[in-house]
C-alpha cells in the first residue's frame, strides 16, 4: 500500500499506536512508507512495544503490565486469536527493518509498560529518521 502523497511531503510523522497494533509485513510497508515521505531532515515519532533484555528481567520479575506470550522470537502478542490486539517487536528486528527501509532510530524513549519506573510514557516511542 502506498499512501497517496508526494515523495518527501513531511517533515514530521506520529505513528501513536500503529506499530502496536499491526503485523510486520505492515509494520514493513509503512516503514517503507515513511522513508519514502520523509523531507530529507524530517522525522518520525512512533510508539511500540520493544521486546529487550531490561523488558525480559522486568517481565520475570512480575513488574512489566503485559505479558506477550504468543508468537516468535522476532515478534509477540499478547492475546491468541487477535493478535492486532497488542503487538511487541523485539527491539533488534525493529533497529533491521528500519534499515532495510533506509531508516535510523536516533533516539529511544521506553516507556512504563514493560515495569520500567524511570518510563516517560506508557508505550516505547523511537525518533526515527533518514538513515
Amino acid at each position: 500500500i502506498n499512501f497517496p502523497f508526494a515523495d518527501s511531503s513531511f517533515e514530521f510523522i506520529l505513528l501513536k499506536s500503529v506499530f502496536t497494533h499491526i503485523r510486520p509485513k505492515e509494520v514493513e510497508n509503512y516503514m517503507r512508507e515513511i522513508a519514502r515521505l520523509l523531507a530529507p531532515h524530517g522525522s518520525c515519532l512512533a510508539t511500540f512495544f520493544l521486546l529487550n533484555k531490561s523488558q525480559e528481567e522486568n517481565q520475570l520479575r512480575g513488574l512489566s503490565s503485559v505479558n506477550f506470550q504468543f508468537g516468535d522470537e522476532h515478534w509477540r502478542y499478547a492475546y491468541r486469536g487477535m493478535p492486532e490486539l497488542m503487538v511487541a517487536y523485539r527491539e533488534e528486528e525493529v533497529t533491521r527493518m528500519l534499515q532495510e527501509a533506509g531508516l535510523l532510530a536516533q533516539n529511544i524513549y521506553y516507556g512504563n509498560w514493560s515495569g520500567r519506573p524511570d518510563g516517560i510514557s506508557y508505550q516505547d516511542m523511537v525518533l526515527i529518521t533518514k538513515a
